[in-house]
């Protein structure tokens, strides 16, 4: 659930100048590339001064909204629903008046597809219950919304104006019924639903990698798989309803354990499993605490409850350890150079990015999806993680079938380019899937 404040704002433009032009060759597969752009804000925020040097980041694509058409860039986000857009009028452009253009920001008097629907929407992000956040209050509204070459028009989306602290645009990726409604207001189709509603996939349901660990890129692909990006074989979870909800409002999953290296020796928590929710929108990590002690104390980490941020020597990211997530039969290994860096003044003073969870809810932020390869269902309520592989070429796309990644034949499809067409070449037979 993160956004994005004083950015790089080479790497948005590495986004913005590639994203219009990648369009997936896959029928029912929309490719979308993403850059990571640095920031000194976490997204609960708002106006705190961070004279650390903190650098989070986020993952960065490009849209254009209305017509004609306005260039947005925007943070994709996997804790959250909504697609929230600033204007110039919201506090924080007002404040940054400097940044705010570099990086698009919506007008709807300008539009003339812009259909208004009411002024009942508020949103708060991080931990705006504690004074640690930000939030977004304005219009709820409809326009027409491009995205590498895939339109939706009427697609609905929230305005910040005014007092809105939020500090960038968000592409919310995850359940309908987590998005912020106010009253008799009903769910609507966000983006994957509505790429699913109108056919451009076949179901709403999306992959997500970084082309390495520590890389400032990767790729979204909605209704698709690239299978040259993982080991092994997917391991499928189903998605968790948290206590006191109705329904699925988010990727929460069940996470058996942590360890050290593979030291087991590490507690696993008193039931087993603990959800956690897979965060793309979020830097760091959050564990429960009985799990992250004993990482502390092996590496003398130091935690600071005021700013929610964990230091350790900067030597610890040199090391080979690694953190391992288990889920049910499967581990995925995190290497100490993607959870260490370097923000600080004090060359010997880094950050370590796991802190306790304490009694907010457990979270796997993007320095664990950095490691992994995951694909998030809406449809069948069903995340598939395997381990990434780091030392793929080319690319092997394929959709995701309608019963989700279970029902589609990931460990024998391959997608190859020959002759104008895309063919999918499984053991079973050959099938020309179409021109691009």
């Amino acid at each position: 659930m993160k956004i994005y404040s004083l950015i790089t704002l080479t790497g948005v433009t590495s986004a913005i100048n590639v994203q219009l032009l990648d369009r997936s060759p896959v029928p029912g597969v929309l490719s979308v590339p993403f850059s990571l752009s640095s920031e000194q804000l976490r997204k609960r925020d708002a106006f705190v001064d961070v004279d650390t040097g903190a650098s989070y980041f986020d993952y960065i694509v490009n849209i254009t909204v209305g017509s004609p058409p306005q260039p947005i860039t925007l943070s994709l986000d996997t804790g959250s629903s909504d697609t929230i857009l600033v204007t110039q009028e919201s506090a924080f452009c007002i404040k940054n008046a400097g940044f705010c253009p570099s990086v698009g920001y919506y007008n709807a008097n300008k539009s003339s597809s812009y259909k208004y629907i009411s002024s009942n929407f508020s949103s708060d992000f991080g931990f705006a219950d504690q004074g640690q956040g930000s939030g977004a209050h304005g219009d709820v509204a409809t326009d027409t919304f491009v995205m590498a070459g895939a339109t939706l028009k009427n697609q609905q989306f929230d305005i910040a104006y005014g007092n809105s602290t939020i500090t960038g645009s968000i592409l919310g990726l995850s359940y309908g019924a987590g998005e912020s409604l106010q009253g008799s207001q009903p769910q609507y189709n966000n983006f994957p639903l509505a790429l699913a509603k109108q056919g451009t996939t076949n179901l709403a349901a999306f992959s997500l990698w970084k082309d390495a660990a520590d890389s400032h890129n990767g790729q979204i692909l909605f209704g698709g798989i690239d299978t040259s990006k993982f080991t092994g074989s997917l391991t499928t979870l189903q998605t968790q309803i948290r206590d006191g909800y109705p329904n699925i409002t988010a990727f929460d999953v069940l996470l058996n354990g942590v360890a050290l290296s593979g030291n087991s020796s590490f507690p696993q928590g008193s039931t087993g499993s603990v959800p956690h929710v897979l965060d793309c929108g979020t830097s760091y990590s959050i564990l429960p605490n009985d799990w992250l002690q004993p990482i502390y104390d092996q590496f003398n980490v130091t935690y600071f409850t005021a700013n929610d941020t964990a230091y350790v020597d900067c030597d610890l990211g040199t090391q080979s350890y690694t953190v391992d997530y288990t889920f049910q039969n499967l581990t995925i290994h995190v290497p100490m150079k993607v959870l260490v860096e370097l923000r600080s003044v004090n060359p010997n003073r880094c950050s370590f990015g796991l802190v306790p969870a304490g009694t907010r809810r457990a979270l796997l932020g993007d320095n664990f999806l950095s490691s992994a390869y995951t694909v998030f269902d809406l449809t069948n309520n069903q995340i598939s993680l395997a381990p990434r592989n780091f030392s793929s070429t080319a690319a092997k796309v394929i959709p995701v079938a309608a019963g989700g990644v279970k029902a589609t034949k990931t460990s024998s499809a391959s997608a190859l380019s020959f002759s104008g067409y895309t063919i999918v070449v499984s053991l079973f037979s050959v099938v020309f899937v179409g021109f691009f």
